[in-house]
């Protein structure tokens, strides 16, 4: 009797032991596969024209990029920025020459990212912000010219325009000779004598 019992023991350990197995296997098939998509999960690939800006916790690291990128998922978040050259079309412009005449205007602008930590921390949208400034440019770029020089050249005021508006401001176009701002020439008007 004791020798059937002792069977039925020994079989129980084995079906324990069995089971032990099983679970070990399914334990560690699960881990490997966490293990496998949080490493795809924190290698992030960047192409040759892209860069990365990373917030850890909310504060900006350094860019990164080109090439393979390690991030820790739920801690870092990536923001990719394109580097390449880009246009925008902007939209039908109406615009007041020096003389006071309105003068309908349609253009491009062309823009590249320098610096790709500034267009992600310091501007909400920056296409938005680009299209901005060249309109308010444009505005005052035509703003300085009289009709006739904006007609003479119909390829824009002065050509395509490389140059940087510092401080938010747009660059002045400089004064010409035989030109005077309104408030000078109603300067002149004043003190003419009366005859």
């Amino acid at each position: 009797m004791w020798g059937f019992v002792s069977l039925l023991d020994l079989g129980s350990v084995t079906a324990l032991q069995g089971a032990d197995f099983v679970g070990a296997a399914v334990g560690a098939f699960v881990f490997v596969i966490i293990v496998l998509i949080l490493l795809f999960a924190s290698l992030k690939v960047v192409k040759e024209y892209e860069r990365i800006v990373n917030f850890r916790l909310g504060k900006a690291q350094a860019e990164k990029g080109p090439g393979i990128v390690v991030v820790i998922p739920g801690i870092d978040k990536p923001v990719r920025v394109d580097l390449r050259e880009r246009y925008l079309q902007i939209p039908h412009q109406t615009c007041i020459t020096k003389d006071n005449a309105p003068v309908d205007v349609d253009f491009f602008v062309y823009f590249k990212v320098a610096s790709a930590a500034d267009s992600v921390i310091r501007v909400n949208n920056f296409e938005g912000a680009a299209m901005g400034i060249a309109t308010t440019t444009l505005r005052a770029v035509i703003g300085d010219i009289i009709l006739d020089e904006v007609l003479s050249k119909p390829s824009g005021a002065g050509g395509p325009s490389s140059s940087k508006p510092t401080g938010g401001r747009p660059p002045r176009s400089p004064s010409r000779k035989g030109t005077s701002s309104p408030r000078s020439s109603a300067r002149k008007a004043h003190d003419k004598p009366r005859s």
